[in-house]
């Protein structure tokens, strides 16, 4: 799984690509924890490049909603 992001205005644009599953879900996890912690409010999740999501992977699509909702 290869993540890149970069800033278009206000938002903070995360791209995936590869597989998202149980393996490397904790990556993508930890990436977003790390941009919410610094600031970041405005988050557009980029899945045009992925090949596959499991539960895994959207439970850490959740979890980043509820904490940019807090």
């Amino acid at each position: 799984m290869e993540i890149t992001r970069w800033k278009v205005k206000d938002a903070l644009v995360v791209s995936v690509k590869g597989r998202l599953d149980a393996g490397t879900s904790p990556d993508l996890e930890k990436e977003l924890t790390e941009v919410v912690a610094q600031g970041e409010t405005l988050l557009v999740l980029d899945f045009d490049h992925l090949d596959y999501i499991s539960s895994a992977g959207l439970r850490t699509v959740l979890a980043t909603t509820k904490r940019l909702k807090e």
